[in-house]
């Protein structure tokens, strides 16, 4: 079957636990572009098995130990990066299904210039969880170079489309495995909060009330 002329986009950082199975989800694209923040585990042996490009974070982004300061602006390096104009935003530990890769082909090759929201569902032993408390996550993971300004923000970063640009919203969804290990959660919890926290500081309490 032909590649889809659209970019995979990945951040990567020591990410051989999921990696792979992300890889395998998205070969049905012509380009997977990894942006690694100085990887020592196999990340970067998975993807060259799969035949990935690499490029590494700018340390710029990275705070004194290799970790992203500014995912934002490590984003940003990916659509600057990217050999398509068509965008796909991917986590190393998420893999779209084969519905959800034939729904972006499709808008691909209809020519609709545009950003689109992508539906998340997390699963557990491979099974969706559809039945929550709360409405099913989206984020705007598709989108064309054209159609959007870029990344904004450090921490909870999200693209901005141009203004005028067509936004819609796809039907078949991510999946993301459910991570069961709770200290690794509250690690991710602790570094969030951390980098928030690092950048309100430079918030001065004219900028917050004006």
């Amino acid at each position: 079957m032909e590649k889809i002329p659209c970019s995979v986009c990945i951040l990567t950082r020591n990410s051989a636990r999921t990696l792979e199975r992300a890889l395998a989800s998205v070969q049905h694209f012509d380009e997977i572009l990894l942006v690694d923040g100085g990887s020592i585990d196999e990340t970067l042996e998975i993807a060259s098995r799969f035949g990935a490009r690499v490029i590494s974070q700018d340390p710029i982004f990275q705070n004194e130990k290799g970790g992203i300061r500014n995912f934002g602006g490590v984003r940003n390096q990916y659509i600057a990066a990217a050999h398509h104009d068509w965008i796909f935003a991917l986590d190393s530990d998420e893999c779209p299904t084969p519905e959800l890769v034939e729904e972006i082909r499709s808008f691909v090759n209809a020519g609709t210039i545009g950003a689109f929201w992508i539906p998340r569902l997390y699963e557990r032993n491979g099974r969706a969880i559809t039945c929550t408390a709360g409405p099913v996550s989206k984020q705007m993971r598709f989108f064309h170079r054209a159609a959007v300004i870029g990344y904004i923000k450090e921490v909870h970063e999200r693209i901005v489309p141009k203004p005028g640009a067509f936004v819609g919203t796809l039907k078949e969804a991510m999946r993301i495995p459910l991570e069961m290990d709770t200290a690794a959660i509250r690690q991710k919890w602790r570094r969030y909060i951390h980098l928030e926290m690092q950048r309100r500081r430079s918030i001065s309490l004219r900028k917050l009330i004006t």
